[in-house]
């Protein structure tokens, strides 16, 4: 990922591991084949529709419906909660991590508001489960459900 943490924000780099399983909305079965695409956004502007400057991993959904992205943990800005954009066959959606996951985000003050404005009026939040630490790496999982 070009998406990297700079030292002297935080004074660490925590590897991240995205782990997406796509399901179905209908039935709750996994969906396999499906193509995600994914970018990490901090305090740089980013958006749905074309990440400007932004790394998208793509990877395709195996039987179970799992996906997995490596890279680093997105940093936390002024007034920007870090999360993670997400495409899955033309249905965009953004994913937030928790303010506890890192030291790093503890030290930013991260608020709600700065949670509220990661997301858009009306849309859901999605908030991914993370295990780890910041030595060994974290690991964060989440279902997607897709009509």
């Amino acid at each position: 990922m070009t998406d990297l943490l700079q030292e002297t924000r935080t004074d660490l780099l925590t590897t991240l591991t995205v782990r997406l399983q796509v399901v179905s909305t209908n039935s709750g079965r996994p969906l396999h084949g499906c193509t995600v695409r994914l970018w990490r956004c901090d305090e740089r502007p980013c958006g749905d529709e074309r990440p400007v400057g932004e790394v998208v991993e793509v990877r395709i959904s195996d039987k179970s419906g799992w996906t997995e992205f490596d890279g680093l943990l997105p940093a936390a800005g002024p007034g920007r909660w870090p999360h993670l954009h997400f495409d899955i066959h033309g249905r965009a959606g953004r994913l937030a991590l928790p303010g506890d996951c890192s030291p790093a985000y503890a030290a930013s003050s991260l608020t709600g508001s700065d949670l509220a404005a990661a997301f858009g009026v009306g849309e859901p939040l999605l908030i991914a489960s993370v295990t780890g630490d910041g030595r060994r790496g974290l690991v964060a999982t989440r279902t997607l459900n897709v009509g």
